[in-house]
Parts: structure tokens; C-alpha cells; sequence
């Protein structure tokens, strides 16, 4: 996590984290999952320890497209907020969005 996305913590209503773990993402990076997760845990752990930001809603945001999402889900229990979606595409995020928000 670099200060830039820290920085725009306290500005911000809610935060949804974002983990892509699509078959070009891993077969590209095999490490992308690990990275995003620690980098998931370290805006989670940023949340709850600011003052200013403590209590604001955060999801979690699992972008896999294949099978192995489940595992994928499974390996973060500790994100209480998580939404699974198959596909990083504009539709599939409107879809998301449209579940969360309304």
C-alpha cells in the first residue's frame, strides 16, 4: 500500500477492495493473488486503526473466473464483506454495483 491510497481513506464513504484473480491476472503474476491479499489486509488493518476512518463500510470485491474462486474466497475469511464476481468486464462491475447499491 503505498500513502497515496491512505491518504484518500479519510475522504471516502465506504471502501471496496478489489482482488482480480482472473486467468490472465495469475498467468501473468502467480504471485498476484498473495500481493492483493496483502495489500487488502494492510487497507483493512488502516481502517481500524485511523480514528477518522474507523467504522466505514468495506467490501471486499473477488474478481476469479474460475473454479478455484471459492478457494480463493475461503483463503480470506477474514474480510467480513465479501462479493464474488466472474469476470473484470464493465458489465460485470455495474452488476456488482447495482447488487451493493441498488
Amino acid at each position: 500500500m503505498t500513502q497515496l491510497h491512505v491518504d484518500f481513506l479519510p475522504a471516502s464513504g465506504a471502501a471496496i477492495i478489489v482482488i482480480c484473480v482472473t486467468d490472465n491476472v495469475i498467468s501473468s503474476s502467480p504471485r498476484a493473488f498473495e500481493q492483493q491479499v496483502s495489500f487488502a489486509r494492510d487497507i483493512w488493518r488502516k481502517i481500524a486503526e485511523t480514528k477518522s476512518i474507523a467504522g466505514i463500510p468495506a467490501v471486499m470485491l473477488l474478481v476469479s473466473s474460475d473454479a478455484a474462486g471459492r478457494a480463493y474466497a475461503d483463503a480470506m475469511q477474514e474480510f467480513p464483506a465479501l462479493v464474488m464476481i466472474n469476470d473484470y468486464t464493465t458489465a460485470a462491475l455495474v452488476n456488482a454495483v447495482r447488487v451493493l447499491f441498488g
